[in-house]
Formats: C-alpha cells, structure tokens, sequence
C-alpha cells in the first residue's frame, strides 16, 4: 500500500461521493428539503398596539368562554342531595393497615325512592379535579358512623364489593363535621 499524504486526500463532504469545490463558489446548503428557493413567512398586520379603551377591552373580557366546569351530575338523575360537603377521602388498606388518600372531592348524600315507595340512599364522592368516582356506597340501616367532638374527621362503615371497608373524611372544620356526622345519622335513621 502506498501511504496517502496531505495533498492526496480528498476534502470530507457530505455530498454523498461529489467532491466539494470550496475555493470556487460561495459556500451552499448540501441539504434542502426538497425547496429550490428560500420561503419567507407571512407578515401580519396586529394593528396599532396602543390606543385602546377600556369599553374594547371590558367588551373582549365578556366575550371570552368560561373555562370552569360545572360538577358533574352523571348517573344522579331522580336523586335529591341531601347534604354536600368538600374534603378528603381515605380508604382503609387492611394489607398496609393505614388509610389510603383517594383525593379531594365533593361528598354527597343523595336519596330516592323506587318504585315501590322504599327510600333509598348513598354516599357519593367524585375528586374535584378529574371527576373520578372515589366513593360510591349504598347506605343502610345499621349502617356505623363515627365522629368525635372535637375532630374534623368523620368515619364510615361501608360495604364495597361485597366487603365491608372503613372510609374517613377529612373536611374543613370541626363544625363541617358535626354537620356531616348529623346528616348521616338522619338519612340513615329514614332508612
């Protein structure tokens, strides 16, 4: 083999085997997309930035779509909400043997009656920000709340999935809770 020296080696290109002439022409793109001429972006035209009045711009403000959702009412049709509340849910783990956080959300107590004239009742929360049904139980009879008087927490005994599963609510203030506590106690006792 004969040893290649400086002056035999051809310049490094990406022009895929053309050898580049660099001292010749003016240095181009090797790659265009396919475009024989350079594209200019549209110019446009936003107006005079100022000058404005506040009549224009309280007009734009009412013109804009309301972005916040109305709580979902789904599957709640025929159902009267007897009690409303915002908090926390937890859910006992008896494998971990704590609570489990399900989220923020809107508690409600909403009865009905069937057809046959028997009240019926559940407890139902949905989270507050995706609307995911956290908790929906049937209530009953016997059904076991706890709430001490001095604690935002309130307890619920409830069947799920043919098991039954202690739920906690944590809600705002002590007071909140004595009106949920209240609540429960009254729907429960209708039953």
């Amino acid at each position: 083999p004969t040893p290649t020296t400086d002056a035999t080696k051809k310049p490094f290109s990406f022009g895929f085997g053309k050898p580049t002439d660099t001292a010749s022409s003016p240095p181009k793109p090797a790659f265009s997309f396919g475009l024989s001429k350079p594209v200019q972006s549209p110019t446009i035209d936003a107006g005079p930035l100022t000058g404005t009045s506040a009549t224009d711009a309280q007009s734009d403000d009412e013109q804009e779509p309301d972005t916040a959702r109305a709580p979902t009412t789904a599957g709640e049709e025929g159902e009267t909400t007897v009690h409303k509340v915002r908090g926390k849910v937890y859910m006992w783990d008896s494998e971990k043997k704590a609570f489990k956080d399900l989220g923020v959300g809107n508690l409600r107590i909403n009865t009905w009656e069937t057809d046959g004239g028997d009240k019926r009742a559940r407890v139902l929360c949905r989270q507050e920000t995706t609307e995911k049904i956290t908790l929906n139980a049937s209530m009953f009879a016997k059904m076991m709340v706890e709430h001490k008087g001095n604690d935002k927490n309130v307890g619920l005994l409830a069947v799920v999935d043919a098991k039954p599963t202690r739920f906690m609510f944590r809600v705002k203030t002590t007071g909140e809770a004595s009106e949920l506590k209240k609540a429960l106690d009254n729907v429960i006792a209708s039953l």
